[in-house]
């Protein structure tokens, strides 16, 4: 958690001074504090979130579930991770217009965190099991079903980036037929 609070701080104070390397490497000291919190939750096993929306809510991850929240913010960390280190050693001009022009690999991490937070939802936290409470069992069917359309946007996006890492002109004549069904041409 200490690299995510030096990365926000740097970011602050490169925001602050005119420091856009100073932001980039926010970013990427954000992302590997991100990261290393998705390695913990993989190693415990155990997340437990609270807020207070009336009243205070605890939310208990176990298993499972929590294996899952670590890979999504593995992912999202390392994602974080390599975008600001790009900026920082002056590529990121460079990566932004290969991933412009290749998706692939950014359709797969998605895919992947998109999938993995789906499966947590699914599961659902452990106040929200049938054993806890009747009534907060339904009052998570929501979360689960939309927990499900996750899953199935995310294997949908891991499938287009494979196709696109694989077989790149696949990919292309897919997205120019989507293009065509979803966004006719008006004649003028």
């Amino acid at each position: 958690m200490g690299l995510v609070f030096l990365g926000f701080a740097l970011g602050y104070a490169g925001w602050r001074f005119d420091q856009a390397i100073w932001i980039s490497m926010a970013v990427a000291i954000a992302g590997l504090g991100i990261a290393a919190g998705g390695v913990e939750d993989m190693i415990t096993r155990y997340v437990s979130l609270s807020y207070h929306e009336e009243g205070y809510r605890a939310q208990t991850y176990s298993g499972l579930s929590a294996v899952l929240f670590g890979v999504m913010w593995i992912v999202v960390g390392l994602a974080l991770f390599g975008g600001g280190l790009a900026y920082t050693v002056g590529l990121g001009e460079l990566v932004w217009h290969y991933v412009q022009a290749h998706p692939g690999p950014i359709l797969v991490l998605a895919g992947l965190a998109m999938m993995a937070y789906g499966g947590v939802e699914t599961l659902g936290a452990r106040e929200d099991t049938l054993s806890a409470s009747f009534w907060n069992f339904l009052g998570s069917v929501p979360a689960r079903i939309f927990g499900l359309i996750l899953i199935f946007a995310g294997l949908v996006a891991l499938t287009a980036g494979t196709l696109e890492l694989v077989a790149p002109n696949s990919f292309d004549a897919m997205v120019a037929r989507l293009s065509d069904i979803l966004l006719p041409q008006i004649p003028e």
